[in-house]
């Protein structure tokens, strides 16, 4: 009966992981019932649980709670919790652009999984990491490799965790759209986005400003810039009202971008401000140094050479420290 209700609380965590930034009011509840947890794998569940829920908004406070689980699963000899622990730390560094670090992580999380078996928790975690080792690879540019992490990922999702599975179609779909595959990766944003438009329990609500930002890059790539600028914009409202700061970053880089593709250097640079903002509350780095980049052009373009001097000096800090 324990190991049912792990499973149970494990796949909700994941979930909620997946999905992104939770409401203060869940994020005070979650504290409330870890302060009254009874066992160990209790606690180690809500500080999982508390950490995800930080992803988003407050990375230092995501990367405490991590630690606080591995460290907790370590001394108890939880080895799937552990390398949860690990999974969940590597993906959160890599979010804010330091592909080594989150490497080292994730591998640390291999070598812990390895010592799990194939029951329904272990497979729940198995999905975990293999979807975090995907999304680095993408980083890396190395998309072939990073679509057979996510389908193991699909795979072990679909025999544990099925709601989940909508997160490796789209990180599917990203990676034929990066690879210039505009057709597939239409297919599997679409398959993930009316998924998730169809779940009728609300648990998938965090993940529509990722898929609408997602599916305004393939429209943009397309040169259909309405159908883009509409994708963003919704997309930067469903972060905004869900207080997904990583997505509103990327989306408001998004909106910048587009906007000084179209000629329209005033709209350009307020999205880009804003982009600086967001960004630097959850220490985005990537997104903060492009926007800077953009500023700078911009500025230079306006013949104001000390504004554009000061943003370019910000990009390559920002570059030196990724």
């Amino acid at each position: 009966m324990k190991k049912y209700a792990l499973a149970i609380i494990l796949s909700l965590t994941t979930i909620a992981y997946c999905a992104g930034q939770q409401s203060p009011a869940e994020i005070t509840k979650r504290k409330s019932e870890l302060s009254r947890a009874k066992t160990d794998s209790a606690r180690i569940q809500l500080l999982l649980a508390i950490g995800g829920s930080y992803r988003f908004s407050k990375v230092d406070s995501a990367i405490y709670y991590s630690d606080k689980a591995a460290a907790l699963a370590r001394k108890t000899h939880f080895w799937i919790l552990e390398a949860r622990a690990l999974s969940d730390k590597g993906s959160i560094i890599l979010d804010s652009g330091d592909i080594p670090q989150g490497y080292t992580y994730m591998l640390q999380s291999l070598n812990e999984i390895s010592k799990a078996g194939d029951d329904s928790i272990a497979l729940v975690v198995r999905g975990a990491v293999e979807n975090r080792l995907g999304n680095l690879f993408m980083e890396l540019g190395e998309y072939n490799t990073s679509i057979r992490h996510y389908r193991a990922s699909v795979s072990f999702y679909a025999r544990s965790l099925y709601p989940a599975v909508y997160n490796g179609w789209s990180n599917i779909g990203n990676d034929y759209e990066l690879m210039g595959n505009l057709d597939s990766a239409k297919y599997y944003q679409r398959r993930a986005y009316d998924y998730a438009k169809k779940d009728t329990t609300e648990t998938l609500l965090f993940v529509y400003s990722e898929l609408e930002g997602r599916l305004g890059n393939i429209e943009n790539d397309l040169g259909n810039y309405k159908a883009a600028f509409s994708w963003y914009r919704n997309g930067a409202y469903n972060a905004a009202k869900q207080n997904d700061l990583r997505n509103l970053s990327l989306l408001y880089l998004n909106l910048c971008e587009l906007f000084n593709k179209v000629a329209q250097p005033d709209s350009a640079l307020y999205y880009a401000r804003k982009t600086l903002v967001v960004s630097n509350r959850v220490s985005m780095k990537k997104s903060e140094y492009q926007a800077a980049e953009l500023l700078a052009t911009l500025f230079k373009a306006r013949r104001q050479p000390d504004s554009a001097l000061f943003y370019l000096s910000l990009a390559e800090r920002e570059k030196d420290e990724l």
